[in-house]
C-alpha cells in the first residue's frame, strides 16, 4: 500500500475546501445582513423659537424630513421643542396638518392665535398623523386642535379659549381620530 499522496490530488482537495469555505462565508454574511434588525431612525429634535424657526415651518420640516426655512430637518419621529411663547399673528402662521409622528414639547409655553387675525385651528392632525402634545397651552383658535383620521395624545396640557363658528370644534374636534388625554 502506497501512503504517498500526489501533490496534484492534494491541491484538488484544497481547492474544493477553499470553494466550500467561500460559499459558507458568503451564506453566513447574507444571513447576518438579511437577518439583522433594521435600526429605527433616531428622533430628531427641532427647536422652535417663533423667530428663527416658526411652528408652521417646524411641522413642515418634521412631516417631510427636510430642513425648511430656519428649522432643522426632521428624521422619522420628531420632537418640536418649544422654547418661547408662540403668537400666530396671521393666517400664514397657521401650521400645516401633522402627517407624521410628531411630539410637541411645550415646556409650559403658550401657542396662541391672535384675535386680530382670521380664524384657523391652532393645530391640525391629518391621516397617518400622530401628535403628542406635552406641557403646552393652546388657545385662541377656531379649534384648538382639529384631528381628522389620525392619532392625538394630550399630556399635561391646557386647551382653552377656543371657539368655533361652524360647530366643528372649540377645544378639540375629532373625526375618525383616536384621542387620548392624560394628566
Amino acid at each position: 500500500m502506497n501512503s504517498f499522496r500526489s501533490p496534484h490530488r492534494f491541491s484538488r482537495h484544497m481547492a474544493t475546501w477553499r470553494k466550500t469555505g467561500v460559499v459558507l462565508l458568503t451564506a453566513i454574511l447574507l444571513l447576518v445582513i438579511i437577518g439583522a434588525p433594521s435600526q429605527a431612525r433616531p428622533r430628531a429634535t427641532i427647536t422652535v423659537d417663533g423667530v428663527n424657526c416658526k411652528l408652521a415651518d417646524a411641522i413642515y420640516a418634521a412631516n417631510n424630513d427636510t430642513a425648511f426655512h430656519g428649522c432643522s430637518a426632521g428624521s422619522g419621529a420628531d420632537t418640536l421643542d418649544i422654547v418661547a411663547d408662540l403668537s400666530l399673528t396671521s393666517y400664514d402662521d397657521s401650521p400645516p396638518g401633522v402627517e407624521s409622528d410628531i411630539t410637541i414639547e411645550g415646556n409650559n409655553h403658550i401657542i396662541a392665535r391672535e384675535n386680530t387675525t382670521d380664524l384657523f385651528s391652532v393645530l391640525k392632525v391629518y391621516s397617518n398623523g400622530k401628535l403628542t402634545l406635552k406641557n403646552a397651552t393652546i388657545r385662541g383658535g377656531d379649534t384648538g386642535v382639529y384631528c381628522r383620521s389620525g392619532e392625538m395624545t394630550v399630556q399635561n396640557s391646557t386647551i382653552t379659549n377656543n371657539a368655533s363658528e361652524n360647530g366643528s370644534g372649540g377645544g378639540i374636534y375629532g373625526e375618525d381620530c383616536t384621542i387620548t388625554i392624560e394628566d
